[in-house]
């Protein structure tokens, strides 16, 4: 007699309803956290050991090798068996990944430390460190991310589910995962807080399994209370709907589209996005606005790449051959985005702009790129073989932001590497187009490239790519590296200028760069006897300059990009500063130098890139200031760049607020010809009585002020500056203000540049009104 009793028919279809609810969200809830989790490695990896080309690739190779590994592994583990509770499984890895997740930030700290010591005893083995360190700090998550798509299709055959949407669902799930970190916890919240979120959802998607999923029983009946975790060999899984045209299984030839998607993918992500960072600036929004534009597609090819597995193969090959000539056709379009001036009524509507125009150019190819993957995971379901295919997919992928990044783009510059990547496509189109239909990728590349060809503008050839630079122009010089594309200009007016990543960095112009080279004087003249400087951030070379013209006996110059060292000689205001024997250039991230070096300043003076910048938060923060007080020496200045114009007026006075909470002896200086702010600062209070001057004493050369206008031009003291202070907020590590913080959209707001510096200069003003200098 059978003591099981039968469920009704409508009660087992409101049960399965609900199991495939379940999984959907935790599968969602997984790709959501895997995302934020993906963007809190690359912050706790470049504020640990600094930012830097090298190090993004090193935490990307990791994550996806991580990933890749994962997969194989986990496929590799459920040969010949089924998975008696699969959602369990998958909770149980989330929660592992959530666990991992809370030894990131004391685990990058420690590597920071351990990094620190290393520099200074045997500086070639920080390398090595750094890769075994982020392996050993990253690869268990990233490997039990990775094992989640082999437990999906288990979830897929229990429950008779398509896998190639539950993989739309975890894509979208990290779209969720890149609006909610840009948009939502990290400006209120913190990365701390953010990330304590982040473990939350691992332990939250094991919850729901663990109260949820039901274990099969050992016969294939209804469910039972079985300890098993696997069970008996895969049953057949029913088979997907379809007009059976499928055709034939080739995993050979299937393992080679899924690397070649994974590549094009993410060299065009890489190659693409360097081209739109020049028309939407480098702020965290604009980077989550393309990587939207990447995410959405995906997740929407997932259901058309399912429809796609019960075609012929050729389908895919005529699929292919149109991301082929999408990618050649979107390509110039993308090139002259920065031409194109976008209007909206506030920031809000400029990054739905941003949005539209990244999804009308973007989105096509990668949508039809995209449904390879899915339609490959669908065909592969019942074989064995999923892990592999999203395995040799990830693998890809790494290698498709490597290659692209450090060979290609260096090679053939961002419109030659989506070229390449669109006859790539066509050309894989071709392994399932044969005999007459071979036609259809050679018909495709070649319109697409002849159009290609000829409709570039001469981006890094004829000229630059600026938001800011729209008038005529001549092309100096033109790098594009692994890290940033970085040009220098010759305005009609005689004027030179640097470009990094579409940013006017910094020019020759007395109008517009005459602070320059006063952000290297005027902390030189504040100090009694500067012995040894310190410049971060080179650009035209300006500043440093400025520093070695005030006669220290040591300049350190350190900069991230190798390429402005080289492209210093075109500049003739830096005097050639770089061939003094007093002067030492070091390629390498600001913070990460005053960590490692043991070298003391006199002097140290930094103008780093637009503050809203992303990446560049860390060099207004508090921990900054702490960094740059330890290695000074006792009387040590400092100097730090205020752009009234790029920022607004709550955050110029969160800049002075924060270098005054570390640097109390400190005063406001703006420029008599630019109105362009530097703060200098020392770390003990500023002594009773006037401000001593003591370098006005001292000779030096190419002083373009005189002693009366350098003193006069003091707009706010300590005193001042405290009350002006009382207007911000203190930046940190963690809280972002500047990258994730409201202030772009109250910059907007008040009117841009000439709006957020004439508020700011007014409430200076008030303020000094107020209070009159000593």
């Amino acid at each position: 007699m059978n003591h099981h009793s039968q469920p009704s028919p409508d009660a087992s279809t409101r049960r399965n309803r609900f199991d495939r609810t379940v999984v959907h969200v935790a599968v969602f809830a997984g790709g959501s956290g895997g995302l934020i989790w993906e963007l809190l490695w690359q912050h706790h990896t470049g504020h640990a050991l600094g930012v830097s080309a090298a190090g993004t690739a090193l935490t990307l190779a990791c994550i996806m090798g991580g990933m890749a590994i994962g997969s194989i592994g986990m496929e590799r583990l459920l040969v010949g068996r089924t998975v008696t509770c699969p959602l369990r499984v998958y909770g149980t890895m989330e929660l592992f990944v959530g666990l991992w997740g809370t030894l990131l930030a004391p685990g990058f700290e420690w590597l920071s430390r351990v990094d620190t010591t290393t520099y200074q005893g045997s500086p070639g083995l920080c390398a090595w460190l750094q890769s075994i360190g982020i392996l050993l700090l990253l690869g268990p998550a990233a490997v039990a991310m990775g094992a989640g798509l082999p437990l999906f299709r288990q979830m897929a055959t229990r429950h008779g589910m398509s896998l190639a949407l539950l993989y739309g669902t975890n894509t979208a799930g990290a779209v969720a995962g890149v609006v909610a970190a840009t948009w939502f916890p990290l400006p209120d919240l913190g990365v701390v807080v953010t990330g304590g979120a982040a473990s939350a959802i691992g332990p939250g998607i094991a919850l729901l399994a663990w109260l949820s999923d039901r274990p099969l029983r050992a016969d294939g009946g209804s469910p039972h209370d079985s300890g098993e975790a696997i069970g008996p060999p895969d049953t057949p899984a029913p088979p997907v709907p379809g007009d059976g045209e499928a055709g034939p299984i080739e995993p050979g030839r299937d393992g080679f589209l899924a690397v070649v998607t994974g590549f094009s993918t993410f060299a065009l992500e890489t190659a693409w996005f360097r081209s739109l960072r020049a028309a939407f600036q480098s702020t965290t929004d604009s980077f989550a606005v393309m990587l939207l534009a990447v995410l959405i597609p995906l997740a929407v090819s997932a259901p058309l790449g399912r429809y796609l597995s019960r075609r012929r193969s050729a389908a895919m090959g005529v699929v292919l051959s149109l991301a082929g000539l999408s990618t050649l056709l979107a390509t110039p379009l993308i090139e002259r985005l920065d031409t194109v001036r976008l209007a909206a009524p506030d920031r809000s509507g400029l990054v739905l702009l941003w949005m539209l125009g990244s999804l009308a150019l973007m989105g096509p190819t990668v949508l039809l790129t995209g449904m390879i993957l899915p339609c490959l995971l669908e065909r592969h379901r019942d074989g064995g073989l999923v892990g592999w295919i999203y395995g040799a997919n990830t693998l890809g992928s790494m290698a498709g932001a490597l290659v692209s990044a450090w060979i290609l783009l260096p090679w053939l510059g961002f419109a030659g590497t989506a070229w390449l990547v669109g006859l790539l496509l066509a050309a894989s189109a071709g392994r399932l187009l044969g005999g007459r239909q071979l036609w259809l990728p050679a018909a495709c590349a070649t319109l697409g490239l002849v159009v290609a060809v000829g409709a570039q503008s001469g981006a890094g050839r004829l000229r630059a790519q600026s938001y800011h630079l729209r008038g005529p122009h001549t092309l100096l010089a033109h790098h594009e590296g692994p890290d940033a594309t970085i040009s220098v200009v010759l305005l009609p007016n005689d004027t030179r200028q640097m470009v990094i990543d579409g940013f006017m960095t910094c020019e020759e112009s007395m109008q517009n760069a005459h602070y320059m080279a006063w952000m290297g004087r005027l902390p030189m003249i504040v100090h009694p006897g500067p012995a040894r400087a310190l410049v971060i951030c080179f650009g035209t070379g300006q500043t440093a300059n400025g520093v070695r013209e005030e006669r220290p006996e040591h300049l350190d110059v350190v900069d991230l990009n190798r390429a402005v060292y080289e492209m210093a000689p075109l500049f003739p205001s830096n005097r050639n500063v770089l061939a003094d024997p007093r002067v030492t250039a070091t390629v390498m991230d600001g913070r990460a130098w005053l960590r490692r070096t043991r070298s003391r300043y006199d002097v140290v003076t930094l103008e780093p890139m637009a503050p809203y910048f992303a990446g560049v938060n860390g060099f207004y923060s508090r921990e900054f200031y702490r960094l740059v007080k330890d290695r000074l020496n006792p009387g040590g200045v400092v100097a730090q760049w205020l752009p009234f114009h790029l920022v607004s007026p709550e955050d110029a006075a969160s800049v002075a607020r924060t270098f005054l909470s570390e640097l109390p002896g400190a005063l406001l200086w703006v420029d008599p010809v630019d109105r362009t702010g530097i703060l200098v600062g020392t770390r003990e209070p500023a002594p009773p009585g006037p401000l001593a001057w003591p370098g006005l004493k001292r000779a030096s050369t190419g002083r373009n002020l005189t002693p009366e206008q350098i003193t006069g031009a003091v707009a706010l003291e300590a005193a001042g500056l405290g009350l002006y202070a009382e207007y911000g907020a203190v930046i940190t590590d963690d809280n972002q203000l500047l990258a994730y913080g409201q202030g772009r959209s109250l910059h907007f707001k008040y009117g841009g540049m000439s709006g957020s510096r004439r508020l700011s200069l007014e409430l200076i003003k008030t303020i000094a009104s107020g209070h009159p200098r000593r």
